[in-house]
């Protein structure tokens, strides 16, 4: 089972990235072995022009580092995403890469078309923390994961949603929310394969 974390925030040892880091520790205790960690935020990533180019021939036009960062998305057996909510939703570099998925879509059903079944579908496993406790807040981002792991021919299999942690390090008090992520990570390793 190969684990790829990806740190969504743009700030370092923030919250989202102390919760991955705990999912990390629990897929590596379950036997995991645990990619480096994809951070969309020192990538040189252009926004999705919706050029349609990839529709013809599954390739993006788009010369960055958005290439080499969707083949490390297609080697992973399961994603573990960890992101703060910002205006509802991801951020804007996580975004990016998310908006980028769409060229592995059209991949993924090009080779459909050609009669050839989809590579292994991959499992999602969802970390996100919001400052606030609003009704709702983290409903767009988790629809834009499910989004994302649809391009990747895979599904959202778990989620830890934790509100009312603003500050940076405001996780650090909530240790239950810490024990969550490990075990949301060693739940992301022991997961079976999916039909």
């Amino acid at each position: 089972m190969r684990v790829l974390p990806i740190a969504g925030s743009p700030r370092t040892g923030g919250n989202s990235q102390r919760l991955l880091e705990a999912a990390v520790e629990g897929a590596r205790e379950a036997g995991a072995e645990v990619l480096d960690a994809l951070r969309p935020a020192d990538l040189r990533l252009a926004p999705c022009r919706g050029c349609d180019r990839c529709q013809r021939d599954g390739v993006c036009v788009l010369h960055d580092d958005g290439p080499a960062a969707l083949l490390r998305l297609s080697a992973a057996d399961a994603i573990l995403l960890a992101a703060p909510i910002y205006f509802s939703g991801l951020p804007s570099q996580l975004k990016a890469l998310v908006d980028r998925t769409q060229v592995l879509w059209w991949r993924g059903e090009l080779l459909r078309r050609a009669g050839t079944p989809p590579a292994r579908p991959r499992r999602g496993y969802l970390l996100l923390c919001a400052g606030t406790h609003r009704a709702r807040v983290f409903d767009g981002a988790r629809e834009t994961a499910r989004a994302c792991l649809y391009a990747l021919d895979g599904r959202l299999r778990g989620e830890l949603l934790v509100p009312d942690v603003d500050e940076s390090g405001a996780i650090l008090r909530r240790p239950e929310a810490l024990a969550q992520a490990r075990a949301l990570g060693r739940a992301a390793a022991l997961d079976p394969a999916l039909p």
